[in-house]
């Protein structure tokens, strides 16, 4: 579902999304006003990205946002997740917060005012905080990251969290080329059996006429 932001007193414009041709976003999933959804992008089932507030949420060319994912920024703060990213089932990034490129964000994990370097894989349940991590962290399941302290100690990424996120992302995009080959066949299934049915036709006359 997509919908426009409301008029308030900080902000006198509705704001609808922007999605790109190319992203595939189930129909369960919900948009709300200034989201903007670049190209090859699939969302899932049940997210809801909420930027009614006025600023951008931005998701960058051929990321995931899987079923459950929660994504709302307050009035004067953004949302921007860089491309090719996995955020998984259940995660919550509230702004503002910016994810860079390749990036894992596990099952119920939490960002909020927080910046994630590229190519970074944050673990399920894990919270980051209140702090800027740097390119290439890991950071463990269910940890807390929330001062600088905390950032300083992080091991770096390896092979096994490249190999992991390069097949979540894989799987994705095949799931988003599927899922846009059925809405093509879908729609035209839907043209056929109009004109079939002589429906079109009788439609298209009335038009004319009008």
């Amino acid at each position: 579902m997509y919908r426009s932001s409301p008029v308030t007193s900080w902000h006198n414009t509705e704001l609808f999304p922007t999605v790109s041709p190319s992203a595939f976003i189930h129909e369960t999933a919900i948009l709300i006003g200034n989201v903007i959804v670049e190209d090859d992008v699939i969302i899932h089932p049940g997210a809801i990205i909420r930027a009614d507030e006025g600023s951008p949420i931005i998701i960058g060319s051929g990321t995931n946002v899987q079923d459950g994912v929660i994504m709302h920024c307050l009035k004067n703060t953004s949302i921007v997740i860089g491309s090719n990213c996995s955020i998984a089932h259940g995660a919550v990034i509230h702004g503002p917060c910016r994810v860079g490129d390749n990036c894992f964000i596990g099952f119920n994990a939490v960002l909020l005012k927080a910046e994630l370097g590229s190519g970074s894989f944050v673990s399920h349940c894990a919270l980051v905080t209140e702090v800027n991590v740097g390119e290439n962290k890991y950071i463990p399941p269910s940890s807390v990251i929330d001062s600088p302290d905390k950032t300083a100690i992080l091991d770096s990424t390896n092979g096994a969290h490249f190999h992991f996120s390069q097949e979540v992302l894989n799987v994705n995009e095949e799931l988003r080329r599927g899922y846009k080959n059925l809405e093509e066949s879908e729609q035209t299934s839907g043209i056929n059996l109009l004109q079939n049915s002589g429906l079109l036709a009788t439609y298209g006359k009335k038009i004319s006429t009008e």
